[in-house]
């Protein structure tokens, strides 16, 4: 499943992991959430947010059957409001901290 912002919005479907990339279909929940997801993860251009991680947002990931701990991921893109690319945030609690500090959770926060 897919969280973000605290609230399951949807979930990968045939999804497939490769050097820490995760990559599948998205499904999304009937949420005004998930719409929003699909919108903000939409306008990002893969390309540059692979690059440039600062340029993209987080969500987290978790096996939908299982109690272990969800993961943070970093959102690469959303093509055709389907195919979704996200990367997984492994490594030293450096690696981590970085993210957390310079990959915001929205990119475009509602007030």
């Amino acid at each position: 499943m897919i969280i973000w912002k605290g609230i399951e919005i949807g979930v990968f479907h045939n999804s497939s992991m490769d050097m820490g990339y995760l990559d599948g279909t998205f499904l999304p929940n009937n949420t005004t959430e998930a719409q929003r997801f699909i919108t903000v993860a939409s306008s990002l251009n893969p390309k540059e947010t692979m690059i440039d991680p600062r340029k993209s947002f987080y969500a987290f990931c978790k096996e939908k059957d299982k109690e272990n701990e969800a993961f943070k991921v970093i959102v690469i893109g959303l093509i055709n409001n389907l195919e979704l690319c996200v990367k997984w945030v492994v490594g030293k609690q450096e690696v981590h901290d970085w993210v957390e500090q310079n990959v915001p959770e929205d990119l475009y926060p509602e007030n």
